[in-house]
């Protein structure tokens, strides 16, 4: 794929260079563990320092994904907990890492969106970065991954892969049937999603990091929408350029193939 330009996270990276960090982690799927995949990575060339809970850090940073706002929050709500103890602690800043805002519809959410005590949050996609005021647009950090390893190869044309939780649209529908399954419950980890992504010439898919996963991999890949604005926003704003397609249905990007 295209790779972007460094310069698009130099807000990030002037914040994160040469700091000890710490960094909560919410619950998440395999595609969660591919931005932690590619954030250490990021550390790794600035020459941050990863602390763990005992360990006095200058920055508290709570980990890139989709999980901010009201749908995740009985999940999150523990690791914010965390998060700002250890920063009160240790008198260190907050420091959200790119990320979508995501409220459940069935629950109002004030407006506008806000993350109390953050010294700095990073929006991934437009949608968040114009709805939270004060954030900075900073691509998703599963982006920077480098693969540094031997993928495997293709073995077929076309891999039609289809989400099976909450924010998935497509699982009931007719196209279901050709589906592989939910690739977040086909791997372990960030290699292993990689790899699986790569096995494919043409990825279709109603998930997020499976896309950039076959992009990492240098395979064409095709974003279906979910049922928040998160794939569109990340297309649009990213994606898109970097050589990634979008179909609104399944059924669209079959007859594209």
């Amino acid at each position: 794929m295209e790779r972007i330009p460094l310069t698009a996270f130099s807000p990030l990276i002037r914040l994160l260079a040469g700091k000890r960090v710490f960094v909560a982690r919410p619950p998440g799927n395999v595609g969660d563990k591919l931005i932690y995949f590619g954030t250490l990575q990021l550390f790794t060339r600035l020459g941050v320092e990863l602390c763990d809970e005992n360990k006095p850090a200058q920055l508290y940073c709570y980990a890139g994904g989709g999980n901010l706002g009201s749908a995740y929050m009985h999940l999150c709500q523990p690791v914010w907990d965390r998060l700002r103890h250890l920063a009160k602690k240790h008198a260190g800043k907050i420091v959200v890492l790119p990320q979508s805002w995501y409220d459940d519809p069935s629950r109002p959410s004030p407006r506008p969106w806000s993350v109390p005590d953050a010294e700095a949050v990073f929006a991934r996609e437009e949608v968040t970065y114009n709805n939270m005021p004060g954030s900075v647009l900073v691509p998703d950090l599963a982006l920077l991954t480098n693969i540094d390893w031997k993928l495997p190869s293709v073995e077929q044309s076309v891999g039609l892969w289809l989400r099976r939780d909450r924010e998935g649209l497509f699982a009931s529908s007719a196209q279901a049937k050709d589906s592989c399954g939910d690739p977040a419950l086909r791997a372990l980890d960030a290699r292993s999603y990689i790899n699986l992504a790569a096995k494919y010439a043409h990825v279709i898919t109603d998930r997020l990091h499976f896309a950039i996963a076959a992009m990492l991999a240098g395979r064409r890949a095709t974003l279906l929408p979910g049922n928040y604005h998160k794939n569109q926003a990340m297309w649009q704003t990213w994606l898109h350029d970097l050589g990634c397609e979008w179909a609104e249905t399944p059924e669209e990007a079959l007859r594209r193939r």
